[in-house]
């Protein structure tokens, strides 16, 4: 039984969720979702016989009782499915669901109303509906639906590193005090990816005019394709390598030249490592995420002289200095996918 069949139970249950109007389930949909979080960062094989590590994965990922979950993930290494969801797929609104959030920028109140107004439950017959009436979703949305083929192929290694390569050179282009890195399962060094994450950063107060030069470069240059958003901190878009490439998702977030090493940590994964990681900074006293290394029990980033007694300079430059700070031995990003609590204590 593979890991994405049984994320994609979970996922089911979630969409159940969403329509049933219950009280609860609010609740149980954060809990699948919670579910799936830690599951993704599980690299064991399921069988009965690793029920009980999956059971101390979910612990060590802070679920305190997963005793319910456990018992759908029992289900599925028995009977290849989870029962409440294959209940689910008996209802046709569920099916739409599925079928329709696939497509970027669709969410389920989206796909309940274009399956209740408009009888609409599958991709194919949002695509005809679309063309005779357009206004039936909005342009983000028709977006989704333009490159929806591409966007569910996964990015194979050899294309993430031509990425890199390419965006690496149109940072110098802009300045080379502009620093960037590609993160995510590319930087863990997986087979393949689900979109192209790259994190900015320059000298400070720079970083935001240094991101948005990049980015109309890119867009001059034709890699990105399509704006999706534009915020203050992030990007979104629709970029491609060339006219051969498929048409990938592409997110771009500047950082401060200070808290970079934290967001490179926290964007690089993967979630179970940061949870575990975090964890260890808990028990030295230290609250951890992506901006910095605060005191846990009053919140305050820990000042410049904290660090200077503990690394002999006044800021974190790099991830090293932070594993060295939490007096950790550094793991290499490709060995953050299995890396579990008890190799970083």
């Amino acid at each position: 039984m593979s890991k994405t069949q049984l994320i994609r139970q979970f996922q089911i249950l979630i969409h159940q969720c969403s329509i049933t109007g219950e009280k609860t389930a609010t609740f149980r949909a954060r809990q699948y979702s919670n579910a799936i979080k830690i599951l993704q960062s599980y690299e064991g094989d399921f069988n009965i016989d690793n029920i009980t590590q999956i059971s101390e994965h979910f612990k060590t990922n802070g679920t305190k009782n997963p005793q319910k979950t456990i018992e759908k993930i029992t289900d599925f290494i028995k009977l290849g499915y989870i029962p409440q969801a294959k209940e689910a797929l008996e209802n046709p609104q569920i099916n739409s669901l599925i079928e329709l959030t696939r497509i970027a920028n669709i969410g389920p109140s989206k796909a309940t109303e274009l399956f209740k107004k408009y009888g609409i439950s599958t991709i194919e017959q949002l695509r005809t509906q679309v063309e005779t009436n357009p206004s039936i979703i909005n342009d983000k949305q028709k977006l989704g639906l333009k490159y929806h083929d591409d966007l569910e192929k996964r990015i194979p290694k050899s294309e993430m590193k031509k990425y890199d390569v390419v965006i690496g050179k149109f940072c110098k282009n802009v300045s080379d005090s502009l620093q960037m890195s590609i993160n995510g399962s590319y930087r863990r060094k997986c087979p393949d990816s689900g979109d192209i994450d790259v994190l900015v950063t320059g000298p400070k107060g720079k970083n935001k005019e240094l991101r948005n030069k990049l980015i109309d470069l890119l867009i001059t240059k034709g890699i990105i394709q399509e704006v999706l958003a534009r915020g203050d901190k992030k990007f979104m878009g629709i970029s491609r390598l060339s006219k051969t490439h498929p048409c990938r998702h592409i997110d771009i977030i500047d950082t401060d030249i200070d808290e970079y090493p934290f967001a490179q940590l926290y964007f690089t994964g993967s979630g179970g490592f940061n949870a575990d990681m975090r964890a260890v900074a808990l028990k030295k006293g230290y609250s951890m995420n992506e901006y910095c290394l605060s005191d846990k029990n009053t919140k305050v980033k820990i000042s410049e002289e904290t660090i200077l007694q503990k690394l002999g300079k006044s800021r974190f430059e790099c991830e090293k200095d932070i594993f060295q700070f939490l007096d950790m031995e550094y793991v290499l990003p490709e060995n953050r996918n299995k890396t579990t609590l008890s190799k970083l204590k």
